[in-house]
């Protein structure tokens, strides 16, 4: 009776990527019982890829021609981007509450589905009550009729040359063509930058031969009806004036009026409406197995440690670990990782727990 030398390597094994290696036995007996504490390897030194959440709301405001908001209209655009240039996410689901949503509420979820790399989605929703929303915008109109035999100024009309409804009546010459002015001033009253400004002016058939006069103003479109162009953005507290000029022919004795003002706007990194993003959540490429050596002294015993691996380009926060027996009625492993700090697992990097004993006649999985 003989016996062959074996040597440390004969009784291992290697690595696959869904499996970490075959029991080990200890050799000898255990003499002092060993420890590992939680810990996180990494070297990871290339670029992180990031899920980027946005929510847009435009706003589209209708002024009276007393400058009054008489209507408000508004909608909002929740685009979630991946651009990560490998990593699929899948089973993506995105967490929203607010006022907005009579049909929602913190605990339901939207599902999203998959994101291919570099892709994203984007979540429509309307915005319930706008009519409560603050003036961001406060609109002034000047009408001046610059007609050579009016000797008039709006200037000098006094109270008794207002209606009912407190609204200035100008006086036009009759079967004459008037010139009429209109000096419009758009002051952001709001904290925030107004982008993507869109004006848009309505004016009765009567009116003909509508041009603009501003320097600010180059791409604006003129119809029978109405005049619609860009404005550059506002920044808080700036004015920005317009003015049109337009001619009317009175044929006969009749109310004129000079139309509603629309104004559509964006304000970046700012929701109104009271929408909030409360969770994002998605599954990405990650692995994780059970590192277990048999103890030779002690059969069926087994010293056992959780290995997490991020496999993907973004940063993944380990907020739990929790392992059951095979009956699923006995905790073996749990740690509350959010108690003591962030656990960040950076790309390429893996996290293994500390040791844990398990007893059973078959290896743990």
């Amino acid at each position: 009776m003989g016996f062959k030398k074996v040597d440390n390597n004969d009784l291992k094994t290697k690595m696959s990527p869904n499996f970490l290696g075959m029991p080990i036995r200890e050799g000898g007996k255990l003499v002092e019982k060993t420890y590992r504490k939680n810990e996180i390897e990494s070297s990871y030194t290339g670029l992180f890829s990031e899920i980027l959440i946005l929510n847009e709301e435009f706003l589209d405001f209708h002024y009276s021609t007393d400058g009054r908001r008489n209507s408000s209209e508004g909608n909002g655009n929740i685009s979630i981007f991946n651009n990560s240039i490998k990593d699929r996410l899948w089973d993506a689901k995105l967490q929203f509450s607010g006022s907005q949503f009579n049909d929602q509420n913190i605990e339901n979820n939207i599902e999203l589905g998959i994101f291919e790399p570099n892709s994203n989605k984007v979540l429509k929703y309307d915005i319930v009550s706008p009519e409560e929303l603050p003036d961001l915008v406060k609109v002034y109109e000047n009408i001046e009729n610059l007609t050579e035999d009016l000797n008039f100024s709006t200037n000098s009309l006094s109270d008794s040359n207002l209606n009912e409804n407190r609204v200035r009546n100008h006086l036009l010459l009759l079967e004459r063509e008037n010139k009429i002015k209109f000096s419009i001033s758009i002051v952001n009253v709001s904290n925030s930058i107004l982008e993507k400004i869109k004006f848009k002016k309505y004016f009765p058939n009567n009116f003909y031969d509508t041009e603009v006069e501003s320097e600010k103003i180059k791409d604006f479109k003129i119809t029978k009806t109405f005049i619609e162009c860009p404005l550059p953005n506002l920044k808080p507290g700036e004015t920005l004036e317009i003015i049109i000029l337009s001619k009317v022919f009175p044929k006969k004795k009749e109310k004129i009026t000079t139309g509603k003002l629309n104004l559509t706007f964006n304000l970046p990194n700012k929701v109104l409406s009271g929408v909030k993003i409360n969770k994002f959540s998605a599954y990405s490429h990650a692995m994780h197995a059970i590192k277990k050596v048999e103890k030779n002294y002690a059969p069926n015993h087994w010293q056992c440690s959780l290995i997490f691996e991020n496999h993907s380009d973004f940063k993944i926060k380990l907020k739990s670990i929790l392992i059951y027996d095979k009956s699923k009625s006995k905790k073996i492993l749990d740690l509350d990782l959010g108690a003591t700090g962030d656990t960040i697992i950076l790309p390429r990097g893996k996290y293994v727990s500390s040791y844990f004993d398990f007893i059973d006649e078959k290896e743990p999985t």
